[in-house]
């Protein structure tokens, strides 16, 4: 930390820490120690910003450095931040709050026994699990949030994947102590409803068929790319997905978030067909499934065509130049001819 950053906390931001009752900043117990510290003289303070590279200050952080390195110190030796009770400064300024400060500083006052694993806890673990088991990678619970939320993602599937990720959606078990509603715990192939039966298992649904008719799709227009179907874990990040290509594929950008959008859409699709199916008593078979599919993507091909041309010229090169990318891999989905778009779903 240098001098600026002391000088930055004590004067711009010491107002700010202690508005929302020092939420989420770095070291919150040493900036209050010298904030009581500076408090505690009650006299005019002048702070001084230094050079860093100046010999004189290598030689004061030098001599620092020893001191705390001194054989008399004890081991267990921690800075002391007790602050006497006139000098606390605790909680929120209401003036301040807002609903997300408030929501935050609730949330750290609520505790809960380790033991008890709640669904939504455990659908993170399983997530993490499922790509350190995979792709050896270490994966945090804001980058699993975060993956859900983005531009190329609808905002109704964006909530959708919440509700999945929070275990919330009405299905399975929701119905088991509902009276005369308990039937609707199954599925009509006879197994208990779940998110990852309905979107990735269910034969009633087509769900195994419509998943594999896309990935033949997709194998038909790089199959130098690997296009897997994908697990309950992926649905709920889809962010997180790195497709495997060959080496050097300057694509792989554009080929994630074309998968992101099929996998998210076929998603939505899917869900969609079970609510018509057990709420609507509609079934449509195998083939009607693959038409809607190829007309919710068809549509949304043409809708993203169309906001190529709704943008500012400056950048309606770049954004066409991305459209291809991602959506005419070798003509497949789709091609443009003479200015204009044909869509070959």
């Amino acid at each position: 930390m240098t001098s600026k950053d002391l000088i930055l906390g004590l004067t711009k931001n010491l107002n700010k820490w202690e508005d929302k009752n020092w939420l989420n900043v770095p070291n919150a117990e040493h900036w209050q120690q010298l904030a009581y510290l500076a408090r505690k003289r009650g006299n005019k303070i002048t702070l001084k910003l230094i050079n860093n590279k100046n010999e004189e200050t290598k030689e004061i952080h030098k001599s620092l450095k020893n001191k705390l390195k001194t054989k008399d110190k004890p081991k267990d030796w921690q800075a002391e931040t007790k602050i006497p009770p006139e000098f606390q400064t605790d909680g929120a300024r209401l003036h301040t709050l807002d609903q997300y400060t408030a929501y935050q500083l609730i949330m750290q006052t609520y505790t809960k026994d380790p033991s008890e694993r709640n669904s939504t806890h455990q659908n993170l673990e399983k997530i993490k699990f499922h790509y350190k088991n995979t792709n050896n990678q270490i994966v945090e619970e804001t980058q699993i949030w975060k993956s859900q939320k983005k531009p190329w993602i609808s905002k109704k599937i964006q909530d959708y994947l919440w509700k999945i990720t929070h275990n919330v959606l009405k299905v399975g078990n929701f119905f088991k102590n509902i009276p005369n509603l308990e039937h609707l715990q199954t599925c009509a192939c006879g197994k208990t409803e779940s998110p990852e039966h309905i979107l990735i298992k269910c034969k009633e649904n087509k769900a195994p068929s419509l998943w594999k008719e896309i990935q033949n799709t997709l194998n038909e227009m790089d199959e130098t790319t690997h296009w897997p179907i994908p697990t309950i874990e992926m649905i709920q990040t889809p962010n997180l997905i790195s497709l495997q290509c060959k080496k050097g594929d300057k694509l792989k950008t554009e080929k994630q978030k074309l998968y992101q959008i099929i996998m998210t859409e076929t998603t939505w699709l899917l869900w969609k067909e079970r609510n018509r199916r057990v709420f609507d008593n509609t079934k449509n078979t195998k083939s009607e499934i693959e038409n809607k599919w190829k007309s919710m993507m068809t549509k949304r091909i043409e809708r993203e065509w169309q906001q190529t041309k709704q943008i500012e010229i400056s950048r309606q090169k770049q954004k066409r130049t991305q459209f291809e990318q991602r959506w005419c891999i070798n003509k497949k989905l789709a091609e443009i001819i003479d200015g204009g778009l044909k869509t070959n779903l």
